[in-house]
């Protein structure tokens, strides 16, 4: 079903309201939807509160997921998801989906960590981005979810426009 979605999103048509407003609603509420050229030095700045406490390697897969989505490496992106969300949407998808999306103006401000269930942390983070469709920029806090495996930290896509369904439904 949410391949078809994207599809029918990616498909050229005639002008239409109500196509260009379901488009505009996909970009604006999606909070993954974010590219931008590469930059000297890191795009991620940690202004995490010293006290604060959270697993180094942590520190290591959010900067290295983040520089990624501010270069557009999809695959590598991907690559860091869960494996419950790469059961339930096919990698060209993902790409699709996040790929047109809000572009990153500045750093990615890591603000606070916070710990919310067993090897579940949840990793505040403020951004300007410029909306691709009127070139307005504004800044944009969200809410990473990140779950320990058995060696690494995984990104949990929490996109409230990603459904909770396996690829071959």
């Amino acid at each position: 079903m949410f391949a078809r979605y994207v599809e029918t999103l990616l498909r050229p048509r005639a002008k239409s309201v109500g196509g260009g407003l379901i488009l505009a609603m996909v970009l604006v509420v999606s909070s993954g939807c974010v590219t931008t050229p590469p930059r000297e030095g890191s795009a991620v700045e940690w202004l995490v509160p010293a006290a604060t406490a959270y697993p180094p390697e942590l520190r290591s897969a959010v900067t290295r997921f983040w520089e990624q989505i501010a270069r557009g490496e999809w695959s590598r992106c991907f690559e860091m998801e869960t494996p419950e969300n790469r059961d339930r949407i096919p990698e060209s998808l993902y790409e699709a989906y996040y790929k047109g999306g809000w572009k990153i103006s500045g750093p990615i401000e890591i603000l606070d960590v916070q710990e919310t269930g067993p090897e579940k942390l949840k990793v505040s983070i403020r951004m300007k981005r410029i909306d691709p469709r009127n070139g307005n920029e504004r800044v944009v806090f969200l809410h990473d979810v990140w779950h320990k495996g058995t060696r690494v930290w995984f990104h949990n896509l929490n996109d409230p426009l990603v459904p909770l369904e396996g690829k071959g439904r």
